[in-house]
């Protein structure tokens, strides 16, 4: 059942690391007396970080023009390296199925593990570079914001944590792996027990007729 159970379970991670949100921001601006109530939002999932396809999204008094469009869009691009790092995930979430090939029980649940940590250390540590980009993003815009009317003289410094989250998708994906390795991990001790019981354990032969 494990055997056939891990590679989807990673074909699963695969599928929410790169469709569902990785991770997002957004915060409200409020209206003055020249702009409308406006929303800044960005949000990428693992395809959108694979393929540097970064969209800000701005609604209300900050609707931008096609052109405003691309120059914002280049402000939010994630550096190369994230890039990197969501390929390489990707890449490796996807070498999960490969325990699917392994013949011997044990062989194979110890790739599996080994495929589940590192790939929820890479889920992990993409999500961190992420945000951390996103927070710079958010300190940059906060710069502009001082000067609209409504935020005028107020101290957004200490709130930008307050808009920058991981998404369902680095959660829903970090939860498969684990879940993919406690598994295996249980099939790996099990098989072990079976294989190596005590040598004194003898099968006795039921007694015959005198």
């Amino acid at each position: 059942m494990t055997r056939r159970i891990t590679p989807a379970g990673f074909l699963l991670a695969v599928l929410l690391f790169l469709v569902l949100p990785f991770a997002t921001a957004s915060c409200d601006v409020p209206a003055d007396q020249a702009t409308a109530p406006s929303r800044l939002s960005l949000s990428v999932t693992g395809s959108d970080l694979a393929a540097s396809r970064e969209h800000l999204d701005a609604t209300g008094g900050l609707a931008l023009s096609p052109a405003q469009q691309t120059r914002a869009d280049l402000l939010v691009r994630m550096p190369r390296s994230t890039q990197v790092l969501a390929l390489v995930t990707a890449v490796l979430l996807l070498g999960g199925v490969a325990p699917a090939l392994i013949r011997r029980v044990r062989a194979a649940a110890a790739v599996a593990v080994a495929a589940a940590v590192a790939g929820g250390v890479l889920l992990t540590v993409t999500a961190y570079v992420t945000l951390r980009q996103f927070t710079m993003f958010a300190h940059s815009f906060l710069v502009y914001g001082t000067y609209l009317p409504s935020v005028e003289g107020r101290n957004l410094d200490n709130r930008v944590g307050e808009v920058i989250h991981t998404g369902s998708g680095f959660w829903l994906a970090l939860g498969t792996v684990l879940a993919l390795a406690a598994a295996n991990i249980a099939v790996f001790v099990r098989d072990r027990k079976t294989t190596h019981r005590p040598a004194g354990e003898a099968e006795r032969s039921p007694a015959g007729p005198d």
